[in-house]
């Protein structure tokens, strides 16, 4: 048998987000706590996105492009 544990947290949200996220998770007909998980991981990986971008902003090393090389870099044509 594999069990997987799940964590539980506990917050408090004002009554307004909590009659949004009722009205938003029976429109999307999925849970609350699916919408709260999903919102989340989502919010997390965002900052970990930015911290590596910030990470590579700051890497002298790092090489960056001008938009116009990196539209030529990803075969766009640019229109100037």
């Amino acid at each position: 048998y594999c069990i997987k544990f799940m964590n539980i947290i506990t917050t408090h949200i004002s009554d307004e987000t909590a009659e949004l996220l009722k009205q938003f998770a029976k429109q999307k007909s999925v849970s609350e706590k699916h919408i709260v998980k999903e919102a989340i991981e989502d919010y997390l990986e965002a900052c970990g996105n930015y911290d590596e971008a910030l990470r590579r902003l700051q890497d002298v090393n790092e090489k960056s492009y001008t938009i116009d090389e990196a539209k030529d870099k990803l075969g766009f044509q640019s229109h100037s």
